[in-house]
């Protein structure tokens, strides 16, 4: 099916079987994928969205547990979130690490319902589950 671009924009067909086989090719790609998938998390279309943050469940790359975070507090679509909890629970120290971050950052903040979670400093994790 190509690179990891080509596949990529694969998740974006109306054909339902070539968006997963194009997810299932990414997530044997793995890490190399990671990069794009996340970038893919922010395509206008849901099944976009869903199709990458499913392929990053399964690559299980805690580099995607801002993102997930970032789709569990803002998608719309409940699909999406859905998937990025399932994101959140199965990287689990590094999701749970996320949510904490986010969720610290966000009681800290002025105005939180509009910070985005993206926004947060990167601490690190020890800061976040010290205890």
């Amino acid at each position: 099916m190509g690179g990891p671009e080509s596949l990529i924009a694969a998740l974006g067909s109306r054909d339902l079987a070539r968006r997963r086989r194009a997810r299932m090719a990414l997530q044997s790609l793995g890490q190399p994928a990671v990069r794009g998938l996340i970038d893919a998390l922010s395509s206008p279309a849901a099944h976009v969205r869903w199709e990458a943050a499913k392929a990053l469940v399964a690559i299980h790359d805690p580099a995607a547990a801002p993102s997930f975070v970032k789709l569990l507090d803002e998608d719309e679509d409940e699909g999406v979130r859905w998937v990025a909890a399932e994101g959140l629970i199965e990287l689990d120290r590094a999701g749970l690490e996320a949510l904490l971050r986010a969720l610290i950052w966000r009681s800290h903040s002025p105005g939180s319902a509009t910070v985005p979670i993206m926004s947060f400093p990167r601490w690190p994790a020890r800061k976040a589950v010290a205890g």
